[in-house]
């Protein structure tokens, strides 16, 4: 599962950082599908 993040998270640089989490958001609510959440989830973006 990490390998597929970091690939994710590269997709996504070359984008503004509004596109960059709307991005992530749709990837995860796919990817969590209609269960229930049962762990936190935090992913910090810093733009230089």
């Amino acid at each position: 599962m990490t390998k597929k993040f970091k690939n994710i998270l590269l997709k996504t640089t070359k984008h503004s950082m509004q596109t960059q989490q709307l991005e992530l958001e749709r990837i995860f609510k796919d990817w969590k599908n209609n269960e229930e959440q049962t762990d936190d989830v935090l992913v910090v973006g810093i733009q230089l």
